[in-house]
């Protein structure tokens, strides 16, 4: 058992002496390292010392008890102090919470109760250390995983329509700098493949990861560059350095690639374009450009530019509407799914010039985001569920068929994540339920902090407890509560204060009031009552 420090600051020394005597400092694990006669001394002596608990009367000559705790305090936001005080002082000690006093405690004090209050105290302390500690390894971790949530990101943004502020900002906060003076932007897609005469056996993860350390050494001198993966495994570049020669670069890198890894390459380029908001568009043509290129041949470098392809530019509200859509399968709202959907269409409807392209296009974009949420939320027969996007993809029929595909696919999935989102509600409030019975003995066990424990937010907790239990929070607390409370009283011979101390509910006259409200009867009413049914 870890040792924690406490010193004790009283003006009397047979009070000191006293309060040594009823500290079980052996079970409770506690060290009484020092004594201090006034609250000045002890002050002096606090940085060297570093005690964990400090118990000090609330008078004393020169600086008073609430003003000591105060400067301990502000000296160690970590220390906890109990306040001695008598009954004549109650009302004044009650405001040494306000400078965050752990505790007070009436003079003359019991020992039961001055060794309750420290068991509380120092249960309190290892919890405080134990959340620093996940708080340091989350944040370790978060580190450690910059590469992965960039990744993420940039997969998500070129779906979507992006702010240059917002992406410069969120793109610094992954470690990436952008060009401070040039929002402009190239994009180019590379494709890999091991060739028939490597010297290894190269998979296809092998050769993207040597591929990825050699366009990142290639480039390590050059500012304003961003490498990730794209949703398929294939190496995306962007350049927002007008000062370097992209395409030349790049058209060099593939032959060192072809000679180093003995493999097949195609590289796709995008026009330049203006601003960070034309980034998907960038993404779109750098992918037409390689796949104009992969039907041509082998190892080739093919810019959009050259392709002779219409820049088909995606309208704000189309984003919007997908957006949407995307969001109500997530939630699994199955009923606001197809409303939308036809909106979309008419707007592809009513392009005459590239309103098929735009739909298809579309249906692409809805088969890899249906196929990455599938997969991540392991969603059963997702090649089933996709089947007929990929099927309608290949053809390239008319609206009605594109439509019905993306309407079947996207019911069927929301449909399975709406069961599996209940599914999971369900478990959720059935552990939320164990942890506030195993934990009911807190005195401050508060809604906010039930639900910090499960990542939620109070609001949505409230939410599942009226949906699943029919009551608000404070109503199952109490419930559970009563329940404890009367099995004590009728299988053991604790006292009430006892009683009160395993629910909660730490205040002996209250607890007598509380239960005479909730049962009817009086706590030794309930136990003499009851036994002798």
């Amino acid at each position: 058992m870890e040792v924690l420090k406490v010193i004790l600051v009283d003006d009397e020394m047979l009070i000191r002496k006293s309060l040594r005597m009823k500290i079980d400092s052996e079970r409770l694990g506690l060290n009484i390292i020092a004594e201090f006669s006034n609250s000045k001394k002890a002050l002096d002596k606090i940085r060297e010392l570093e005690p964990d608990i400090v118990i000090t009367d609330i008078c004393m000559p020169g600086m008073d008890g609430i003003e000591f705790s105060g400067e301990c305090i502000q000296i160690f936001p970590q220390i906890k102090v109990i306040i001695l005080t008598g009954y004549d002082e109650f009302n004044y000690a009650m405001r040494s919470i306000k400078v965050g006093v752990a505790d007070f405690l009436l003079k003359p004090v019991q020992a039961e109760a001055l060794n309750a209050a420290l068991q509380k105290i120092r249960k309190k302390i290892f919890e405080e250390r134990s959340k620093k500690e996940e708080r340091k390894k989350l944040e370790g971790q978060i580190k450690e995983n910059i590469p992965v949530f960039r990744e993420k990101y940039l997969n998500q943004m070129i779906k979507e329509k992006v702010n240059n502020d917002v992406f410069r900002q969120k793109l610094e906060s992954y470690e990436i700098r952008l060009n401070p003076g040039d929002f402009s932007i190239q994009t180019a897609i590379i494709e890999i493949k091991p060739g028939k005469s490597s010297d290894e056996e190269y998979t296809d993860i092998i050769l993207y990861i040597k591929a990825r350390e050699l366009i990142e050494k290639f480039f390590v001198s050059d500012d304003y560059m961003i490498f990730f993966r794209d949703e398929l495994g294939r190496i995306v570049v962007v350049n927002n350095n007008t000062d370097i020669p992209f395409v030349e670069c790049l058209d060099l890198f593939r032959k060192m690639i072809i000679t180093r890894l003995k493999c097949y390459i195609n590289i796709g380029i995008s026009l330049k374009k203006e601003d960070y908001s034309k980034f998907g568009n960038a993404y779109r043509e750098a992918i037409e450009a390689l796949n104009f290129g992969i039907a041509d041949g082998e190892n080739c470098i093919i810019c959009y530019s050259n392709i002779g392809n219409l820049d088909i530019e995606v309208s704000g509200e189309e984003e919007q509407i997908w957006k949407e859509i995307m969001s109500y399968v997530k939630n699994g709202a199955v009923e606001k799914i197809d409303k939308r959907l036809q909106e979309l269409w008419k707007i592809y409807e009513k392009d005459n010039v590239n309103g098929i392209e735009k739909a298809k296009i579309r249906i692409g974009d809805i088969y890899s985001w249906c196929l990455k949420t599938t997969v991540s939320m392991k969603i059963d027969n997702y090649h089933g569920r996709l089947k007929g996007l990929d099927e309608v993809y290949e053809k390239a029929p008319d609206f009605a068929e594109m439509y019905l595909s993306a309407k079947n696919t996207l019911l069927s999935i929301a449909g399975e994540i709406a069961r599996k989102n209940e599914t999971e509600k369900g478990d959720l409030i059935n552990s939320i339920q164990r942890y506030m019975k195993k934990i009911m003995n807190d005195p401050n066990l508060s809604m906010s902090d039930v639900a910090g424990h499960f990542y939620i937010s109070s609001g949505y907790m409230g939410r599942l407890f009226k949906r699943f239990l029919g009551k608000t929070y404070g109503e199952y607390l109490s419930e559970i509560r009563l329940h404890k409370a009367k099995d004590l009283l009728l299988h053991t011979n604790l006292k009430a204060y006892e009683i009160g101390e395993r629910i909660g509910i730490t205040d002996a006259h209250y607890l007598s009031i509380w239960f005479k409200k909730m049962s009817g009867y009086s706590l030794s009413e309930f136990r003499k009552g009851k036994k002798s049914e």
